[in-house]
């Protein structure tokens, strides 16, 4: 049953890839920004589920599963970071991207203000490729654990079975296709938290139960401020690192051009809306359910805390729902990988031809 529910969203997500690209005429525009028709509210859930990747439901459940409430810091840093762009840059950036009609991200860049730095945009392109490679390969990691975790599948498969998908959409559709399948991503994986932080409460007995039981759990796991070397300076800078995490998403490409693709500049304001609500949301839900693993899955030796989230699943769920929280995982890695492969194949169509 959890291949089946898990295939079903894999089918899902292509066909809707598929259907994006309906009633539109492919070109460079279309095929790279999608010819700049995007409403707010998918520009804001495509970013959102671009950017809380794969690392949320792998990397930062292992986080908290480790060390705690400290997390809040991450979180807080993140959307701190992400406000500070969306009210100074991505308005600025969108109408930019009207004045100069750049493709892509890195010759937006060299032709800001009315410029046309090439050596800038050359410089951006290579780093561009070399960076979101690796981040790519990255994802289909975090893919590959989630399927080693509930079906014993070697990782390889994973990245295999993403590769195979993004690529049969993004080919067709391009940016289109990339932004609706994210949309529909990004409900589901706030969906997949609901389900599994509801189930972990059902199953512990309710809110003061939980509560209670994470007091429990160590004298510090409840501390916000156990942050390696517990002092305020440490703290301090653990929570600013973040935070430029949130602002440094300026330099990535993949999310950035969703904001040229905005239908109208004078709509972001609506789309940082939708984006800070997701965000915030998301974030909280995460959160919940990090803390939740901790009361269901024993600290083992050997244990990898990456894979918290999908053995709690397996712990709590029935056979589908275990399918639908995978799938969840699944189009957090999809959501970044599929917009990396577009950012890269601008790259090598748009900014190597000087």
């Amino acid at each position: 049953m959890e291949i089946l529910a898990f295939s079903a969203f894999l089918a899902l997500f292509t066909i809707t890839g598929f259907l994006s690209r309906r009633r539109h005429q492919l070109s460079n525009t279309e095929y790279l920004l999608a010819n700049r028709d995007i409403p707010p509210i998918m520009i804001a859930l495509s970013a959102a589920a671009s950017k809380y990747s794969g690392y949320m439901f792998i990397g930062l459940m292992g986080y908290i599963y480790s060390h705690g409430l400290s997390a809040v810091w991450i979180i807080c840093g993140l959307l701190f970071g992400d406000a500070v762009t969306f009210f100074f840059v991505h308005k600025k950036l969108r109408i930019q991207a009207e004045q100069t009609q750049a493709h892509s991200y890195a010759e937006l860049i060299s032709k800001w203000g009315g410029r046309d730095a090439k050596w800038v945009r050359l410089a951006i392109a290579v780093l561009s490729l070399i960076f979101l490679m690796t981040y790519a390969a990255a994802q289909f990691n975090a893919g590959g654990k989630a399927l080693f975790a509930v079906f014993d599948w070697p990782t390889y498969v994973g990245t295999i079975l993403g590769a195979v998908f993004i690529m049969t959409y993004c080919v067709s559709g391009g940016l289109r296709a990339s932004i609706w399948t994210d949309t529909l991503q990004a409900v589901l994986m706030i969906v997949s938290l609901m389900i599994l932080l509801g189930s972990s409460l059902q199953a512990i007995g309710g809110w003061n139960n939980y509560l209670t039981a994470l007091n429990e759990v160590s004298p510090s796991f409840l501390d916000w401020g156990e942050v390696r070397f517990g002092s305020f300076s440490a703290l301090f800078l653990f929570a600013l690192g973040w935070m430029f995490n949130g602002i440094g998403v300026i330099g990535q490409p993949h999310i950035m051009v969703r904001f040229m693709a905005l239908d109208r500049a004078e709509h972001m304001m609506r789309a940082t809306g939708y984006y800070i609500a997701w965000s915030t949301a998301f974030l909280a839900l995460a959160l919940g359910v990090g803390l939740a693993t901790r009361l269901f899955i024993d600290p083992q030796v050997g244990f990898d805390a990456e894979l918290a989230l999908p053995r709690l699943a397996q712990a709590l769920l029935p056979a589908f729902a275990v399918g639908v929280i995978l799938g969840g995982v699944f189009a957090a890695v999809m959501s970044t990988t599929d917009s990396q492969i577009l950012s890269c194949s601008a790259v090598f169509s748009e900014d190597f031809k000087l």
